[in-house]
């Protein structure tokens, strides 16, 4: 694979952490030579990646030179400081994530167009083109924040979490309100993660068993369901994953036996958590479920072979 590495992975502005966790499964899945750096006003969180806290554009420069693929987070690489002369005859990949993409897609559509780009969900194809490539986030097994808490699994609490990146898209408001039904309910618990680093977000909602993702009407946002990686990691984690389902009809091959459940409304949404209370037992199935299908559609080891198989067919940018 000396042709494609080593395989730069470049995250700027919210730094998710996934490039951190792509190169990692790169190295140890595969052996691949592969580094992560997030470069930004956030970046000294390191969210994982092998650098962080880079606004000097030479160091960022310097990586660069270094590589031989060179994988952009959301934006392109005049954001990152890199010009086109930088990149003669190296990989030069656009890795597409959600809310960047959808709010600047017209800007975006003439890279697109010309360049590689991994989308990582599937309504994106709907901004970026056919020519993209969809490729999941992947769950990383062996880390033990994905591992479910036992606690939360045994009690017959219902214990939700929800993190509103966007409140408006995630549709806060609806479970702020049905959350009003259960305030003297003491087998009702939520924990809210918001603008915290991703290891202790992810810390804070193992807590749970029940997830709610994505609750807003998608039509007036073009953003429906769970197809977003903070859902897919509630899922790891052995949660009831609960959203607005709509679009997830039209991209069932690309979710492989999902296990379904969707709502629309306070009153939906008051209605579940009073079934998980009365039946407690159906909820721990349907956990179980959950954790099962993150696990076997989500596998780091699948989807890094996936993308490095892809990469190879690639040329150079010019």
């Amino acid at each position: 694979m000396n042709d494609i590495e080593p395989i730069l992975f470049l995250s700027v502005m919210h730094c998710t952490g996934e490039h951190g966790k792509s190169a990692k499964f790169m190295r140890e899945e595969l052996g691949v030579k592969a580094l992560s750096a997030c470069v930004g006003r956030r970046s000294y969180l390191n969210y994982g990646n092998d650098f962080g806290y880079m606004f000097a554009s030479g160091g960022v420069k310097a990586l660069v030179e270094s590589a031989k693929t060179v994988i952009f987070e959301e934006a392109l690489p005049a954001d990152y400081g890199i010009a086109p002369s930088d990149l003669a005859g190296k990989i030069c990949i656009r890795d597409a994530h959600g809310s960047y993409t959808r709010k600047n897609a017209e800007s975006l559509r003439s890279w697109d167009n010309r360049y590689p780009t991994i989308i990582r969900t599937p309504d994106l194809k709907e901004q970026v083109g056919e020519k993209a490539i969809y490729i999941p986030c992947a769950i990383d097994y062996h880390d033990r924040l994905f591992h479910g808490d036992k606690g939360a699994m045994d009690t017959d609490k219902v214990i939700i979490a929800h993190a509103p990146s966007n409140p408006t898209i995630k549709g806060t408001a609806l479970l702020v309100e049905a959350m009003k039904e259960f305030e003297k309910n003491e087998n009702v618990e939520i924990i809210y993660s918001q603008g915290e680093p991703n290891a202790i977000s992810l810390f804070r909602r193992k807590m749970a068993n029940v997830y709610f993702d994505v609750i807003a009407d998608g039509s007036h946002y073009g953003y429906h369901g769970i197809i977003g990686v903070a859902g897919i990691e509630a899922a790891a984690q052995s949660q009831v994953v609960i959203g607005n389902f709509e679009i997830d009809l039209a991209h069932s091959k690309d979710f492989p036996a999902y296990p379904y459940s969707s709502l629309e409304t306070v009153a939906d949404i008051i209605g579940t958590i009073q079934k998980f209370i009365v039946f407690p037992k159906e909820r721990r199935a349907a956990q179980e479920v959950w954790r099962d299908w993150a696990y076997f559609h989500r596998n780091r080891a699948t989807e890094t072979e996936k993308l490095i198989t892809w990469i190879k067919t690639l040329s150079p940018y010019s």
